[in-house]
Protein backbone atom coordinates (compact mmCIF):
# COMPACT_ATOMS: atom_id res chain seq x y z
CA UNK A 1 0.00 0.00 0.00
CA UNK A 2 1.42 3.40 -1.01
CA UNK A 3 1.57 6.47 1.21
CA UNK A 4 -1.18 8.14 -0.85
CA UNK A 5 -3.44 5.11 -0.50
CA UNK A 6 -2.87 5.12 3.27
CA UNK A 7 -3.66 8.84 3.40
CA UNK A 8 -6.80 8.72 1.23
CA UNK A 9 -7.99 5.29 2.35
CA UNK A 10 -8.35 3.39 -0.92
CA UNK A 11 -7.25 3.30 -4.54
CA UNK A 12 -10.83 3.87 -5.73
CA UNK A 13 -11.06 7.17 -3.85
CA UNK A 14 -7.67 8.21 -5.19
CA UNK A 15 -8.80 7.48 -8.80
CA UNK A 16 -11.92 9.58 -8.29
CA UNK A 17 -9.89 12.53 -7.01
CA UNK A 18 -7.53 12.38 -9.97
CA UNK A 19 -10.47 12.02 -12.38
CA UNK A 20 -12.05 15.19 -10.96
CA UNK A 21 -8.81 17.20 -10.83
CA UNK A 22 -7.46 16.32 -14.28
CA UNK A 23 -9.94 18.40 -16.32
CA UNK A 24 -9.26 21.43 -14.12
CA UNK A 25 -5.50 21.15 -14.63
CA UNK A 26 -5.74 20.46 -18.37
CA UNK A 27 -8.22 23.23 -19.18
CA UNK A 28 -5.58 25.88 -19.88
CA UNK A 29 -3.58 23.53 -22.10
CA UNK A 30 -6.47 22.76 -24.44
CA UNK A 31 -6.80 24.24 -27.90
CA UNK A 32 -9.34 27.03 -28.02
CA UNK A 33 -11.91 28.25 -30.50
CA UNK A 34 -11.77 31.98 -31.17
CA UNK A 35 -14.86 33.56 -32.68
CA UNK A 36 -15.96 37.09 -33.32
CA UNK A 37 -16.81 39.64 -35.99
CA UNK A 38 -14.84 41.80 -38.41
CA UNK A 39 -16.15 45.25 -39.36
CA UNK A 40 -15.13 48.48 -41.10
CA UNK A 41 -13.85 50.95 -38.51
CA UNK A 42 -15.40 53.96 -40.25
CA UNK A 43 -18.88 52.63 -41.05
CA UNK A 44 -19.18 49.76 -38.59
CA UNK A 45 -20.54 47.53 -41.36
CA UNK A 46 -19.46 43.87 -41.34
CA UNK A 47 -16.75 42.79 -43.76
CA UNK A 48 -17.50 39.56 -45.61
CA UNK A 49 -14.64 37.43 -46.92
CA UNK A 50 -11.90 38.73 -44.61
CA UNK A 51 -9.16 36.22 -43.82
CA UNK A 52 -8.61 35.34 -40.15
CA UNK A 53 -5.44 33.29 -39.61
CA UNK A 54 -2.94 32.11 -37.05
CA UNK A 55 0.56 33.38 -38.03
CA UNK A 56 3.12 30.73 -39.10
CA UNK A 57 0.47 28.01 -39.35
CA UNK A 58 -2.00 26.61 -41.83
CA UNK A 59 -4.97 27.44 -39.59
CA UNK A 60 -7.35 30.03 -41.00
CA UNK A 61 -10.94 30.91 -41.82
CA UNK A 62 -12.86 33.58 -43.68
CA UNK A 63 -15.71 35.71 -42.44
CA UNK A 64 -19.28 35.01 -43.50
CA UNK A 65 -21.61 37.67 -45.03
CA UNK A 66 -22.32 38.97 -41.51
CA UNK A 67 -18.60 39.40 -40.78
CA UNK A 68 -18.57 36.49 -38.31
CA UNK A 69 -15.75 33.98 -38.01
CA UNK A 70 -14.81 30.99 -35.89
CA UNK A 71 -11.33 29.51 -35.85
CA UNK A 72 -9.91 26.51 -33.97
CA UNK A 73 -6.46 27.65 -32.90
CA UNK A 74 -4.73 24.38 -32.08
CA UNK A 75 -3.05 26.26 -29.21
CA UNK A 76 -3.89 27.51 -25.75
CA UNK A 77 -4.39 31.12 -24.73
CA UNK A 78 -2.96 33.64 -25.34
CA UNK A 79 -3.09 33.31 -29.11
CA UNK A 80 -2.35 35.78 -31.92
CA UNK A 81 -4.63 36.10 -34.94
CA UNK A 82 -4.10 38.18 -38.07
CA UNK A 83 -7.11 39.65 -39.88
CA UNK A 84 -6.68 40.86 -43.45
CA UNK A 85 -8.81 41.91 -46.40
CA UNK A 86 -8.07 43.45 -49.79
CA UNK A 87 -8.44 47.23 -49.48
CA UNK A 88 -7.86 47.21 -45.71
CA UNK A 89 -4.77 47.34 -43.52
CA UNK A 90 -4.04 43.99 -41.86
CA UNK A 91 -4.52 43.85 -38.11
CA UNK A 92 -2.76 41.58 -35.61
CA UNK A 93 -4.80 40.83 -32.47
CA UNK A 94 -3.67 39.16 -29.24
CA UNK A 95 -6.46 37.11 -27.65
CA UNK A 96 -5.99 36.64 -23.90
CA UNK A 97 -9.47 35.49 -22.87
CA UNK A 98 -12.71 34.40 -24.43
CA UNK A 99 -15.06 36.11 -21.96
CA UNK A 100 -15.87 39.18 -24.09
CA UNK A 101 -16.98 38.98 -27.72
CA UNK A 102 -14.09 39.67 -30.09
CA UNK A 103 -14.69 42.50 -32.57
CA UNK A 104 -11.94 43.46 -34.99
CA UNK A 105 -12.18 46.79 -36.80
CA UNK A 106 -10.22 47.13 -40.04
CA UNK A 107 -9.08 50.49 -41.42
CA UNK A 108 -9.26 51.20 -45.15
CA UNK A 109 -5.86 51.13 -46.81
CA UNK A 110 -6.05 53.72 -49.56
CA UNK A 111 -3.31 53.46 -52.15
CA UNK A 112 -3.21 55.42 -55.34
CA UNK A 113 -1.69 54.16 -58.56
CA UNK A 114 -0.43 56.40 -61.32
CA UNK A 115 -1.80 54.57 -64.31
CA UNK A 116 -3.82 51.55 -65.33
CA UNK A 117 -3.18 49.64 -68.53
CA UNK A 118 -6.14 47.79 -70.02
CA UNK A 119 -5.45 45.25 -72.72
CA UNK A 120 -8.24 43.78 -74.81
CA UNK A 121 -7.88 40.78 -77.06
CA UNK A 122 -10.39 40.09 -79.81
CA UNK A 123 -11.43 36.64 -80.88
Amino acid sequence: MTKLQKYFGSAALLRKIFALALPLCAKSALAVEVSGTVADDRTGKPIAGALVAIPQSTVGASTDPSGRFSIHTGASLPVTIVVSMVGYASQEVEVYDLDAPLRVLLTEDVSYIEEVVVVGYGT
